[in-house]
């Protein structure tokens, strides 16, 4: 796809309609429906709700952010100086349209009108045969007037102009969205063709169908503290912008379940649409909701039953599991057809990791036994909860995240995750390669309650090197006592199963939790402003807090290095906010998942990625060698 230079332009005269507003008009709707002006043939599109309003909130978001944004009202009318014909209670539209044959794809906008006449006088232009040729900040373009709006194209498409202009608008074929895009003040909506190549551009699809591997160098667990250097070190650390950071793990991220997952990279293929819109309410809070139209088969199977979608939630692992801080905090129904394919996916990522990571490649036969037997034991989940909490500086890393799963029959389905587990070690005792992550396998007891503990030698993992004493303080920070990474399957009754990667003080206190039997619950003051922006019925709902997630990362990454650092700081603090929250589900052929950001996230999302710069920092890491053999060696 290439884009037309001059076209962005068009953009310019489209938000020019907000600068040249009649103050003194009346908010009112429009007559009649932008959408409906949206042309058969559009590759996509980008709706601006009521102009005035958009405004408005735009004072609003720099008063959140505690910075001067351009009010859009203000910056084009010093811009374009229109002043008169515009109505700045009306709708915008900007539309992409397809090449015709000169390999450049088009732009035509939509401004609201409330007199077409008065706009072509402040502009100096008349119109011949409905059309009139405009110059705005040294760029020609043509106007044409169609029903309450005026639409802006490049000069070399007279001819598609004027077809806009002459005939009765027949929108494009929309989902049913149409009362979304009403509530949101920003929508953008892309077909088929536009998502395919979104698609490519981001999550680098082309790469993956070509066989291009990529390296997963960076999700090593183990290996950001296997390198026991034994001087005294200095580094000039260039640090970059936590957007570009950010974006580039989004990009790896996708690349690597796209790689892993068919199903995910077929979903996308067949996407006929999909969209993101954005609303701001009176207090500054923001909800980004995006849609996705589903095709008829791939709908029936993400799309809860009707006796699914009655499921109970199971009981909280945690009193106050809404109030305490948390990570991550997230219940909900899936689809067994997601679920499954959520789960087998992970399996295999893991697997991916290992070969990228450790050059281990599982017994292939047994990995597919595996995924077949995991199959079937998320058909037995009925609804699930998961709660991370970060513990505190005494508490291993990887430590005192639950899962608590409601099922059909607790007995099968606890055989099923142990077959699960025996084809993993299986798969691992058969692997081509060093490393492998073999399980020891524990019946115990937690108080009068059967328990089965998984557990990773994760410091034997380490050979020679975890005989260093810092090596050694640093897998026991991860993961515990022993250097061991400690897995839980516990049945709490006949319908509830326990999975725990935690301490076993921390699944004690959960399993007292789960005794009580308590309802899941999210009316806490710290999720009440995310649950008011929410849609009150999805599937499922997700909390979690970024300022405790980079918390978690800082313990992390200091755990890892395992020497003093001297200098700066190995992952800068978020600044504290409200959590965040998503909430999804699949209703009428459609993929719902909204993120609601109140004002306080809001900012703080600003104030770390946004407004600081990449800077170089001198870090010193010190390590103290052992003391030489006696034989000198």
């Amino acid at each position: 796809m290439r884009f037309h230079s001059a076209a962005w332009l068009s953009c310019v005269v489209l938000l020019a309609s907000l600068a040249g507003a009649d103050s003194a008009v009346a908010a009112k709707p429009p007559a009649a429906d932008i959408l409906s002006q949206v042309p058969p043939d559009s590759l996509a599109f980008a709706v601006v709700r009521n102009l005035s309003t958009v405004d408005s909130k735009v004072g609003q978001l720099s008063s959140t952010l505690r910075r001067n944004l351009p009010r859009p009202l203000q910056f084009l009318h010093d811009f374009t100086g229109i002043q008169q014909g515009l109505d700045p209670a009306g709708d915008l539209l900007l539309v992409l349209l397809p090449e015709r044959g000169d390999g450049k794809l088009q732009f035509a906008v939509w401004i609201p009108v409330t007199n077409f006449d008065q706009l072509l006088a402040s502009l100096n232009a008349t119109s011949v045969e409905g059309i009139a040729a405009v110059s705005i900040a040294g760029e020609d373009l043509l106007i044409a007037r169609h029903d309450r709006w005026a639409v802006v194209m490049d000069p070399d498409q007279r001819q598609r102009l004027a077809e806009l202009a002459a005939t009765q608008p027949t929108s494009a074929a929309l989902p049913s969205w149409k009362s979304w895009i009403a509530e949101n003040d920003l929508t953008f909506v892309a077909f088929h063709p536009v998502v395919q190549q979104l698609l490519h551009e981001f999550s680098g699809k082309d790469e993956i169908d070509n066989g291009q591997e990529h390296s997963g160098a960076a999700d090593d667990v183990f290996g950001a503290y296997r390198r026991p250097g034994r001087v005294a070190a200095g580094a000039l650390v260039q640090r970059t912008s936590p957007v570009t950071t950010t974006w580039e793990s989004l990009h790896s991220e996708l690349r690597k379940w796209f790689a892993v997952a068919p199903e995910l990279q077929q979903l996308f293929d067949n996407l006929p649409a999909a969209a993101c819109g954005i609303r701001f309410d009176d207090d500054g809070n923001a909800l980004v909701g995006f849609r996705a139209a589903l095709e008829r088969d791939v709908a029936s199977e993400l799309t809860l039953s009707p006796a699914a979608a009655k499921s109970e939630l199971p009981f909280a692992a945690s009193p106050s599991h809404d109030s305490d801080p948390f990570v991550l905090n997230a219940a909900g129904i899936l689809p067994p057809h997601m679920l499954s394919s959520f789960a087998i996916a992970y399996v295999r990522r893991t697997a991916a990791d290992l070969a990228s990571d450790e050059h281990t490649t599982l017994d292939p036969a047994s990995h597919e036994q595996l995924c077949e037997t995991l199959e079937q034991a998320a058909a037995e989940v009925e609804s699930f909860s998961l709660l991370d909490q970060p513990g505190t500086e005494a508490h291993p890393v990887y430590t005192n995240s639950f899962a608590v799963l409601r099922v059909a029959v607790a007995g099968r389905f606890i055989e099923q995750i142990q077959e699960v587990m025996r084809l993993w070690n299986k798969a691992n005792r058969e692997a081509e390669g060093e490393t492998r992550l073999i399980f020891d396998v524990e019946e115990t007891k937690l108080g009068n309650r059967s328990a089965i503990q998984y557990s990773l030698d994760v410091a034997a993992l380490e050979g020679d090197t975890a005989a260093l004493p810092e090596v050694r303080q640093a897998i026991e920070k991860l993961f515990g006592r022993g250097g061991k990474l400690r897995l839980w399957l516990i049945p709490a009754d006949e319908h509830h199963i326990l999975l725990a990667a935690a301490t076993p003080e921390q699944v004690t206190l959960a399993l007292q939790t789960l005794d009580r039997k308590l309802p899941l619950r999210w009316n806490s003051p710290q999720l009440a402003s995310c649950n008011l922006l929410l849609p009150q019925s999805s599937d499922w709902r997700c909390y979690f807090d970024l300022a405790r997630l980079y918390d978690w990362k800082r313990r992390e990454a200091q755990a890892m290095t395992a020497v003093p650092v001297i200098g700066g700081s190995l992952v800068r603090p978020f600044p504290p906010g409200r959590p965040l929250a998503l909430a999804g589900g699949v209703r009428e052929s459609t993929l719902s998942i909204d993120l609601a950001i109140p004002s306080l996230a809001l900012r703080g999302i600003y104030d770390y990625f946004l407004s600081t710069r990449a800077s170089r920092t001198l870090q010193f890491r010190a390590r103290i060698a052992p003391p030489p053999a006696p034989n000198g060696r």
